[in-house]
């Protein structure tokens, strides 16, 4: 496989940008379904929209190519359900951390992996981590310190801390399972197609433990405008995002994809700038604007910055070996 760490990593960011407007969507589609069940778990329903999100996007890949479905590989079958599994464990995880833990120490925990992966690294190829990465590594840390505004006081281990870093870790064997030159054969479309479906099978049972009938299941999708959200998680947060992550991923270093997707809670901030009073106003629902902090200037400046290192010195030496 030819390596193009530009256009990777360009792609990557386009796909954090999808994944940072889920935060925002996500937590408007929730207040607007309370409105139509009210009582119902905040992790049922986020429950079900991963589940319709997974398994719509599994059918629009399967639509567009159907009559290749035979033709899966023992490979592609491996990736996709290393994939699915590593991720739709380290989601349940998440899901469950973030109800007995502070959103913004969830969000700095999550983003572990931009820690484990050099560390993986150096003990892989016996080598310590250049120091750009190690400059690009603790610029993101701090970064999402400061986004996160975490504290000595508040960053303490209970469950959903142990939880949040427990997905963490998988997310961690996500990105590497993407990274093994034995997958670099694969198309990557079948791969997604497994990785929706194994998702979307681990989503579905959670349904049964959170919603009591199946009245006040389909009460939470009556609302047209839920809908429209739903849709806009499932083209492009999941669908385009996923799609983005495991085609262009091989293109880089996981490290590198790593720090790439570290600038996840940063577009999750920009967006809820402007996005909560928009939506607000159309559904009917309390979700004010979040206002322009130092915390989201100076966290922000330290992931773009961190980024656009790791581009250039990437894009500089493929340019040597070419």
């Amino acid at each position: 496989m030819t390596k193009k760490p530009l256009e990777a990593s360009l792609s990557l960011i386009t796909a954090t940008v999808f994944w940072g407007l889920s935060f925002v969507v996500m937590k408007a589609l929730v207040a607007a379904q309370l409105k139509l069940a009210p009582g119902t778990s905040t992790w049922g329903l986020s429950s079900l929209s991963l589940a319709i999100r997974f398994a719509v996007s599994a059918g629009l890949l399967f639509l567009i190519k159907p009559r290749q479905l035979t033709t899966i590989t023992k490979l592609e079958w491996k990736q996709g359900l290393g994939l699915g599994l590593f991720g739709g464990v380290g989601l349940v995880l998440q899901m469950d951390g973030v109800n007995y833990t502070d959103a913004s120490t969830a969000a700095f925990l999550t983003q572990c992996y931009c820690i484990i992966l050099p560390i993986y690294a150096a003990f892989r190829t016996r080598q310590r981590p250049g120091w750009v990465i190690l400059s690009a590594t603790l610029m993101v840390l701090l970064g999402i310190g400061i986004l996160s505004r975490v504290t000595p006081q508040n960053l303490k281990l209970g469950r959903g801390e142990l939880e949040t870093i427990g997905a963490s870790i998988l997310f961690t064997g996500q990105i590497l399972w993407l990274e093994r030159p034995m997958f670099h054969s694969t198309r990557s479309h079948w791969v997604t197609f497994i990785m929706f479906m194994l998702t979307f099978l681990m989503m579905a049972p959670l349904l049964f433990f959170s919603f009591p009938s199946v009245n006040s299941l389909m009460r939470t999708l009556q609302d047209f405008h839920g809908l429209v959200l739903l849709g806009i998680l499932t083209l492009f947060s999941t669908l385009v995002a996923y799609g983005l992550m495991n085609y262009w991923q091989p293109h880089v270093s996981a490290t590198h994809a790593g720090l790439i997707y570290c600038m996840e809670p940063l577009f999750a901030s920009g967006f809820s700038l402007v996005l909560p009073a928009i939506i607000s106003s159309v559904m009917m629902i309390q979700y004010p604007n979040e206002k322009i902090t130092s915390h989201l200037l100076a966290g922000g400046g330290l992931i773009i910055g961190a980024n656009l290192i790791i581009i250039v010195q990437s894009t500089i030496a493929s340019g040597k070996k070419s």
